[in-house]
């Protein structure tokens, strides 16, 4: 929550308020008019050139303040384009469905495709297995809602086994646990680390 104290400001009746007063949070959240001691909404374009309009979807006047109104507040927001908010529910941005979540980066990038309690999480090894996090670091098999590393083939099937010698599945991830998987990676041919050493590819 924003705090919409109007700093500067004077108890004075009719006190003239400083023109900068409410700047901060007008660029951040909207609150560009300073009333009393506080920073309120002025106008819908208020709402819509700030921060938080950009990020969350705080985009309309709600009383005196700026928040989301509609789903169209929602889906041009940086969230919805990241983690699938793009559904309005009471007074908020959320994931209200499967599609919000697969559009988002987090379903490409970490493989949080499908919709669980408002928010986008990883069902199935399906949602997975083409993510970035499977490709790169072997993280292919959904376990309580997030991709993990769960066998030696997909350690050694991913990119940082091939350049950092990651190739061997421990607890959920995957890591250099012999000097044979050093051996052939990139960083041992270009950087001599050619040792594993808690976990990862080293020098001598």
């Amino acid at each position: 929550m924003y705090a919409f104290l109007c700093l500067g400001c004077s108890d004075e009746p009719g006190a003239e308020v400083p023109e900068t007063t409410c700047t901060e949070l007008c660029t951040e959240a909207g609150l560009c008019v300073a009333q009393g001691d506080r920073c309120v909404v002025g106008t819908a374009a208020d709402c819509r050139a700030s921060a938080k309009c950009i990020e969350d979807g705080w985009c309309t006047p709600v009383g005196e303040v700026c928040k989301p109104a509609n789903d169209a507040d929602c889906e041009q927001s940086l969230q919805c384009e990241n983690v699938g908010w793009c559904g309005y529910q009471d007074g908020a941005c959320f994931a209200l469905s499967d599609a919000h979540c697969e559009r988002a980066e987090a379903c490409s990038e970490k493989g949080e495709c499908k919709l669980r309690h408002k928010v986008c999480k990883a069902r199935a090894d399906t949602d997975c297995a083409p993510s970035e996090l499977c490709q790169v670091k072997g993280k292919c098999c959904a376990s309580e809602g997030e991709c993990i590393a769960c066998n030696d083939s997909d350690c050694k099937a991913s990119e940082e086994c091939a350049e950092l010698g990651l190739c061997t599945l421990t607890v959920r991830l995957c890591e250099a646990v012999s000097d044979e998987d050093c051996a052939s990676a990139a960083i041992c041919q270009t950087q001599g680390a050619c040792t594993a050493n808690g976990g990862i590819c080293a020098s001598r």
